[in-house]
């Protein structure tokens, strides 16, 4: 498989999946997906309206190329959008200002700066049906509320390149905010919302409601906010971040099958004195 699922952040079913392979393979079984968590309400324009992050871990330089996450469209129950859609997304990458940062002065950790963002608003996402939520808030719970997974692909010109730590055993932290942008004079019906789930990395997700340039942009600064949580346990948000880049192997083993043989050397040899390209 060309590339590596850098993050992985869905609940379905009760347990976790680490490839969208086995995803499909279970999907197949079943004649939808019952997925546990709600959505969490998070509108660019128009405003006022929060913005939602989570974190996650950096091990690795490799750029992220594509993302991934999960939501619906609050109310809208039929396994096809909504006639109302968002023109695009934002979506933005902050710095990490840590609980114990002293330099923090609220008792969670939270996103500190925009560094990155997708050309201001990702207007070619792609979507699919990927099931029905089960929200954990109500008795029974709701469970008849479509959830979508939507997918943005970046042009090589947008990756982010992570930095991870020098020590490769802690990772650099950074946070992800997706938000749906409505034309402010539409009115919507269904607004989008980011699936919540159960906890899977580090604090809380947050729901941001203040930044020193709102609606966030390159050089926003967190400011307010509010960490999600259910009856005292910490709830995350559901997404992914894939690269198209292999890893470099960590041995002569040059075509990945495990072994280092005459296989290998061929590579080697096949590219000896060339430009590497």
């Amino acid at each position: 498989m060309i590339g590596r699922f850098l993050f992985f952040h869905i609940h379905l079913e009760g347990h976790f999946f680490d490839t969208i392979l086995r995803i499909g393979i279970r999907f197949i079984k079943k004649l939808f997906w019952q997925i546990c968590g709600w959505d969490e309400k998070s509108v660019y324009t128009p405003q006022p309206n929060p913005i939602m992050a989570d974190d996650w871990p950096c091990y690795d330089s490799r750029p992220i190329t594509d993302i991934h996450w999960w939501g619906s469209f609050i109310g809208w129950t039929q396994p096809y959008l909504p006639p109302v859609l968002p023109h695009g997304f934002h979506i933005g990458i902050w710095t990490d200002v840590a609980k114990n940062d002293p330099n923090n002065h609220l008792p969670y950790s939270h996103p500190g700066t925009l560094i990155w963002e997708y050309r201001g608003t990702c207007t070619s996402w792609v979507w699919n049906f990927a099931g029905y939520d089960k929200d954990p808030r109500q008795a029974g719970g709701m469970e008849n509320e479509a959830c979508f997974q939507f997918t943005q692909l970046l042009s090589e010109d947008e990756w982010f390149y992570q930095e991870p730590n020098e020590d490769p055993n802690i990772p650099h932290i950074y946070w992800l905010s997706i938000a749906a942008i409505y034309d402010p004079q539409t009115t919507v019906p269904y607004l989008w919302g980011w699936k919540t789930r159960p906890h899977k990395f580090n604090d809380d997700a947050v729901r941001i409601t203040g930044a020193s340039l709102w609606p966030p942009a390159i050089g926003s600064v967190f400011n307010a906010g509010i960490p999600i949580e259910l009856q005292g346990e910490s709830w995350d948000l559901a997404f992914e971040l894939t690269t198209n880049e292999p890893k470099a192997p960590a041995s002569a083993d040059l075509n990945y099958d495990g072994v280092v043989n005459l296989s290998d050397f061929a590579i080697f040899a096949s590219q000896w004195l060339t430009a590497g390209l």
